[in-house]
């Protein structure tokens, strides 16, 4: 039986990387049903390149919205309009391993009941260059947090937010759990979280899955205070978070984002420290490791 995969590109005043980001769906060795690229309210100096890029297939259709309304909700729009078995999301400067689509199908026709598959990403500079390994996953596992798929522990999740586009999703996940919209900044780890917390079953592959494009812009949409503070906000008023683990590394990972921006740490923070403090001393060791990888490649992009 033939699979069909629908894939979902936001993008907003993009540059030239998404032509390599579109070419990469093209490319895969299992062919996708259908592209969508959502504009959201680029410029209109920018509709050129989109319009090149609709003309590569007419797989490819390009949905324009008439304000700037953010990722999460160009994500949740795609997959309403999917027609696929199965979605994929993409960011407009990221690329796709040729084999992606035809490794995972693998794993769903032979694990019948797994809802959700993904695997590992290499960093690449803006010409597409290898960096080094996206080792993210495997520290975590070796000297953090084992992976326990389908534990409804989102551990794994808080510490480490992953790509989406090393994800491959059954169309009814969707229907399920939405990226929210009303976040500007966090809005992957909380849906990370909550796929986590749920009844869907999760399958990780050790294979490259694709490559995520280390570039300026990438660390600037990180910062934002009020921004991220609105992403704990949200994760602390869900109540999604139950388990001790759970709660501790979330506390601690707050705050380490209180005290970077010069903001006294919360009560239950430092309550956490005390109750754990071995978990406290391997989050910290682990952090000073990603935080070090991090620098690493982003002073290689920059030589």
């Amino acid at each position: 039986m033939q699979r069909t995969v629908s894939v979902v590109i936001p993008t907003f005043e993009p540059q030239t990387y998404l032509l390599e980001a579109v070419d990469s769906v093209l490319e895969q060795t299992l062919e996708v049903l259908e592209i969508f690229i959502i504009n959201d309210a680029s410029e209109k100096e920018f509709n050129g390149l989109i319009e090149e890029c609709a003309l590569l297939s007419n797989k490819i259709s390009v949905i324009n919205l008439s304000s700037n309304r953010g990722v999460s909700y160009c994500r949740n729009l795609g997959a309403q309009h999917s027609n696929g078995e199965f979605v994929l999301f993409l960011d407009d400067d990221d690329l796709l391993h040729p084999n992606f689509l035809k490794n995972t199908m693998v794993i769903f026709d032979s694990e019948t009941t797994v809802d959700v598959v993904f695997g590992n990403l290499e960093l690449v500079d803006t010409e597409s260059k290898k960096l080094s390994f996206y080792y993210y996953q495997q520290l975590l596992r070796s000297n953090f947090i084992e992976w326990e798929p389908n534990a409804k522990d989102a551990t794994f999740f808080i510490v480490q937010c992953l790509i989406p586009h090393c994800f491959l999703f059954r169309k009814h996940v969707l229907e399920k759990i939405k990226f929210h919209e009303n976040i500007p900044r966090g809005q992957d780890s909380l849906f990370w979280i909550e796929l986590a917390k749920s009844d869907f079953k999760v399958f990780e592959m050790d294979v490259l899955c694709g490559f995520y494009r280390l570039i300026d812009q990438n660390t600037r949409q990180r910062k934002g205070y009020d921004l991220k503070k609105l992403y704990y906000n949200t994760v602390i008023e869900s109540g999604v978070l139950t388990k001790e683990r759970e709660l501790a590394i979330f506390n601690y990972q707050l705050m380490f984002f209180q005290v970077r921006n010069k903001r006294l740490p919360s009560f239950r923070s430092l309550q956490y420290i005390i109750e754990c403090p071995v978990l406290f001393a391997r989050y910290v060791w682990f952090t000073c490791k990603i935080k070090g990888l991090a620098y690493y490649n982003y002073f290689l992009t920059k030589h």
